[in-house]
């Protein structure tokens, strides 16, 4: 059965990606092509699903199986058509291929390992997840209406839970759905991102490297289930695309269609790619000086569908303040949006990579990675040193008016303190200049490294014929909006700065990998005829490095025991639940007068979204055990618990009590009795 869901998804996402592609002109690289076929085809699923729910048809993993097997029949057709079925031209494994296909099974390893090392579903967000995921498996569609129980869909964007609700209708577990699943979403991100850097930065060495980098650090992705989880690979294929389109105009509809579910899978890093995407525009405009048409014509159509698919209805549905509830922004501004763990950040915690660490967003890069981000700067400035002289007061001047602006709007939004309880944040702008750049001064120094190579680069593109490295324009505005992403929390203008450590992550890894290729090319270059063989064994030396200081601790933090939330009031409490996963018919009907998402998360039924059983949630645990006993058997509830979570919602005596009156009614019999009360409805 668990073959069956893979063998979906794998089929499913291949089927429709060839089939799309069927109108562009795909790389002739035969591994980049058919892995790629699948990354599109994932994002254009979700879309279709966001079609068929907006058209009111149930979201069945038959239909999609049907469609996949359409396009992928006309892809065959036109195949055969040009007698070109069979072909394999462009299958080369080189070096960087095979290293990147290295580096995405030993993170699938690292993140499968982790995600079963303990039968249940970590912290709270899961749990949630769950509850959706199970509703949209049976009731085919991410629609619920105002009142619904959920956390993440209807109206928080739902691409997370559809997927997985529509792979659940394959199986018979959400628990190994969500484990597997979310562990495999996040290991391909790997495939996508070195395709895409392959693209940007024009060099498979490069790609190669800053994959190393992105897939080593600890800040990048743990296998927390999160609807994070899907935002980030898919802003890779979003961005592959985007570059693809100076080889095909074409990839611009590809680039609509996979914009769609980037857009409504997380509040945060849909917001988070929104900025990223604008900056990308901006360093292109920059460097190229025109307008990218086919470029700009992909992105808009593909925000307007977005709008059209979902926003525009929950807008109607909800309104305003409504949705910004549902997203999970209550009485906030949509500038100043804080994260649950947000914190003020220094200097230590960017060279740090610790095993013991932060479970849904890691912090720190590790020692090695985060100084050859440094170095990454004064690499650009070495470089180019003679045009800087050369240019040296228009550069001057520019960077000036950049830096001061940026220093300017920094000391008008800071509040000194991050908000928690007890502590509230000064007026921004209130906070004298000077004690402000005391504060922030690593903040400071990194922006103006960040800014100047900014601005030289900028100036020299303008000015020269030749273009110098123009990617780096992009890569360098990432690095400063993300950079101060990070350190957002004392600020007024900010986004969950907590999460943001894995958006620098992106181009950190880059600039990391521009660095080493850079560094390792100079001083190989005093070798002569074994300069390659030299370059090799330094590369080999700092990536051994990387290794040691940031993926042993990552992977430590992702293979250790996570905890199960705080929801569970005892061990014995969660060992029951684990002992009910076990023991009973998987998804037999388990009422509880508590926690819904536990019953679903281990494997059982519970309807936790049925108004019926919302409002029985309350006024049944009062009633006597003969009333509990014939709604149980009116909606086919063959199992009820009672636990821990009861006894903190409705008091210890009271639970007690009702305890005592289950106990002594006959039609009640006791399954499990140690900390965790299951009975059978006879």
């Amino acid at each position: 059965m668990y073959f069956l869901s893979l063998f979906w998804f794998l089929f499913c996402s291949y089927g429709i990606g060839a089939g799309l592609l069927s109108i562009v002109r795909e790389p002739d690289d035969f591994i980049e092509r058919n892995l790629m076929r699948f990354g599109i085809g994932l994002a254009s699923l979700l879309t279709i699903g966001f079609i068929l729910n907006i058209l009111r048809i149930p979201l069945d993993y038959r239909v999609f199986i049907g469609l996949a097997v359409l396009l992928l029949a006309i892809k065959i057709w036109l195949k055969t058509k040009s007698k070109q079925l069979w072909n394999f031209e462009g299958f080369k494994l080189n070096f960087y291929t095979i290293g990147m296909l290295l580096i995405f099974s030993i993170t699938l390893f690292m993140y499968m390992k982790g995600s079963f090392a303990y039968p249940y579903l970590e912290d709270d967000d899961p749990w949630s997840h769950a509850i959706g995921v199970k509703y949209v498996s049976i009731d085919k569609t991410v629609l619920a209406g105002k009142g619904n129980v959920f956390h993440y869909i209807d109206p928080y964007p739902p691409a997370y839970d559809m997927l997985f609700g529509i792979i659940h209708q394959t199986n018979d577990s959400v628990n190994w759905t969500l484990k597997f699943f979310n562990a495999l979403i996040i290991s391909i991100t790997m495939v996508f991102f070195f395709y895409f850097v392959k693209l940007f930065t024009e060099s498979s060495k490069k790609a190669f490297v800053a994959t190393f980098i992105l897939a080593a650090v600890p800040a990048f992705m743990s296998h927390f289930i999160w609807a994070l989880a899907l935002t980030v690979p898919l802003m890779f294929v979003c961005f592959y695309c985007l570059e693809k389109i100076k080889d095909d105009s074409k990839y611009a509809a590809i680039l609509a269609i996979v914009l769609v579910p980037t857009i409504t899978s997380s509040p945060t890093h849909s917001a988070y790619f929104a900025v990223l995407l604008s900056l990308y525009f901006i360093g292109k405009i920059l460097v190229e000086k025109k307008i990218f048409t086919a470029h700009l014509f992909g992105t808009i159509v593909g925000f307007v569908l977005s709008a059209i698919l979902w926003w525009i209805p929950m807008l109607y549905i909800y309104g305003y303040r409504g949705m910004l509830e549902g997203l999970g922004l209550k009485a906030q501004s949509a500038l100043n949006v804080a994260g649950t763990a947000d914190r003020a950040y220094v200097f230590k915690d960017f060279i740090s990579a610790n095993s013991q660490n932060m479970i849904n967003n890691p912090v720190g890069y590790g020692p090695i990675v985060f100084i050859l981000f440094i170095i990454s700067f004064f690499v650009i400035l070495i470089r180019y040193r003679k045009e800087i002289v050369h240019h040296k007061v228009l550069i001057g001047i520019i960077f000036a008016v950049i830096f001061i602006g940026s220093l300017i709007f920094l000391q008008q939004t800071y509040t000194k303190f991050v908000e928690k309880r007890g502590v509230v944040p000064l007026p921004p702008g209130s906070v004298p200049f000077f004690q402000f750049f005391s504060d922030q001064i690593f903040l400071i120094m990194m922006l103006a490294m960040i800014l100047f190579s900014f601005t030289l680069l900028v100036v020299l593109n303008w000015k020269l014929t030749e273009k110098k490295e123009s990617h780096m324009v992009t890569l360098l505005l990432w690095s400063a909006m993300s950079f101060y992403a990070v350190h957002a929390a004392p600020f007024f203008v900010k986004l969950s700065p907590f999460r943001a450590w894995g958006i620098l992550a992106i181009p950190l890894a880059i600039m990391v990998s521009y660095a080493i290729v850079n560094i390792t090319t100079l001083i190989a270059a005093f070798f002569g005829r074994s300069k390659a063989i030299v370059s090799a064994i330094l590369i080999t030396i700092i990536i051994l490095g990387i290794y040691f200081t940031s993926f042993v601790p990552k992977f430590s933090l992702n293979t250790s025991q996570w905890p199960p939330g705080g929801a569970w009031t005892s061990q014995d409490e969660l060992v029951g639940y684990i002992w009910m996963m076990d023991s009973i018919p998987k998804n037999s009907r388990v009422f509880t007068f508590s926690n819904g998402g536990a019953v679903i998360g281990f494997d059982q039924f519970n309807c936790r979204w049925c108004a019926n059983d919302v409002d029985y949630l309350v006024k049944g645990f009062n009633e006597t055990p003969e009333q509990n006993y014939n709604y149980f058997k009116k909606n086919s509830y063959k199992y009820f618990l009672i636990d821990g979570q009861a006894a903190r919602r409705f008091g210890l005596n009271e639970t007690q009590n009702k305890l005592e009156k289950v106990a002594g009614f006959n039609k009640f019999r006791p399954v499990y009795t140690k900390g965790f009360f299951l009975f059978e409805v006879v």
